[in-house]
């Protein structure tokens, strides 16, 4: 005798059993979702704001106000274990260092101090073993600089450093070599590919973004066309051949781009009912940005997919994975992971105060998993939400 059998049920078992199969085979690889504010260095003292991440998201750097009450601020760096540690300043002048870049496996934090002969700021580099250490500056002119990235393998930073030759110079560092500039006028250097063999910024007094490589030089990419009149590379990917950056309209608006070698620029959109968007920081396949989009005075901190689809950070955390963000005001997201998991940056916490903060998302195939998870089960909710002090600049 046969059984009667429903085939919509058959379907829908197949179905709840590949979902069940694709979870326990990715719960060993997928992060768990999670968001939580970083806290400030010294109590009462706000505010604080992340500008970089490791490559696995376990070490983010940034800045918090310091303890000397002139309002300026003390390098940090955070890991789940020890929590907020301050990195303290080069010897001398006042007391004023932010970090702004991070290694591949967080052992070497760079980004900006002061010291007596700087002026203003220093370019430098931090380690456990040798702490806060100067990286001298270019020939000529004021003894003033600033990093903005270092390759994941640690060997090299970029940066800006004054100069004889036109005031701000981009320049490109390395143990072997010292501060060398890239003999670009007017320029800066705020990206840089994982093996340091590609550096990316902007280039002249009305500001292009530039590619660099030792066979080419600085290239300079031109605009976009939107409109813009000025450009500002800000990142790129672990390989070179992904640019990220904003450009800017002669009326004050931002827009962010992405450029890819072989293809050129596409800009990016912003969010319902905003005017503005900017990229900061991107994976290294190239393929997540993060930023921020503006209307007004409003800024969320934003993602983009590699379908180039523009999400509000804190709306994804809270309906797509479930997590308990209330209170929060996402600013800023200025770093992503080499993975694309971890981001980083600025906003308000539940308190009014302005806080850094760490999100984490699974990746894109990991995110189908916990959405479709979350479907079949409605009635189940996800809270993972770890709160602290907050705020970005």
């Amino acid at each position: 005798m046969k059984l009667p059998f429903d085939r919509n049920a058959i379907v829908r078992g197949a179905a709840n059993l590949g979902v069940v199969l694709l979870v326990a085979s990715s719960a060993h690889a997928a992060p768990k979702p999670s968001f939580m504010g970083l806290g400030h260095l010294y109590p009462q003292r706000e505010p604080s704001v992340a500008f970089g991440v490791s490559a696995d998201g376990s070490v983010v750097v940034g800045r918090s106000t310091n303890s000397t009450g002139n309002g300026a601020d003390e390098a940090f760096r955070w890991t789940e274990e020890a929590g907020m540690v301050g990195l303290g300043d080069l010897s001398g002048g006042e007391f004023d260092s932010t970090a702004s870049a991070v290694s591949g496996d967080g052992s070497i934090v760079v980004g900006y101090g002061t010291s007596a002969t700087s002026q203003p700021l220093n370019a430098v580099r931090w380690t456990q073993a040798t702490g806060m250490m100067s990286l001298g500056d270019l020939p000529g002119g004021l003894n003033h600089g600033a990093v903005g990235d270092i390759s994941a393998d640690g060997t090299t930073i970029v940066g800006l450093s004054s100069s004889s030759f036109s005031g701000a110079e981009a320049f490109r560092w390395t143990q072997a070599t010292g501060m060398v500039g890239l003999g670009v006028p007017s320029s800066a250097a705020l990206g840089v590919s994982a093996d340091g063999s590609v550096i990316v910024g902007y280039m002249n007094s009305s500001p292009r973004p530039f590619r660099w490589t030792a066979e080419t030089g600085a290239v300079n990419l031109g605009l976009p066309p939107n409109g813009s009149n000025r450009g500002f590379a800000q990142d790129v990917s672990a390989d070179g051949s992904v640019v990220v950056g904003y450009t800017e309209r002669p009326t004050g608006e931002n827009q962010g781009f992405v450029w890819r070698e072989g293809e050129g620029y596409q800009t990016l959109g912003f969010l319902v009912g905003h005017t503005q968007s900017e990229v900061h920081g991107l994976s290294a396949d190239g393929t997540r940005f993060v930023g921020y989009s503006r209307g007004g005075g409003n800024f969320k901190a934003v993602i983009w997919n590699g379908a180039h689809r523009i999400r509000d950070l804190k709306e994804m955390l809270e309906l797509d994975f479930g997590l308990d963000l209330t209170g929060w005001e996402l600013w800023e997201a200025y770093a992503i992971s080499a993975d694309g998991t971890t981001i980083v940056g600025g906003g308000e916490n539940p308190q009014g105060a302005r806080e850094a903060w760490r999100a984490v998302i699974p990746e894109p195939a990991s995110a189908f998993i916990v959405v479709a998870a979350l479907l079949l089960h409605p009635r189940r909710r996800f809270r993972s939400c770890e709160k602290g002090p907050a705020r970005a600049t």
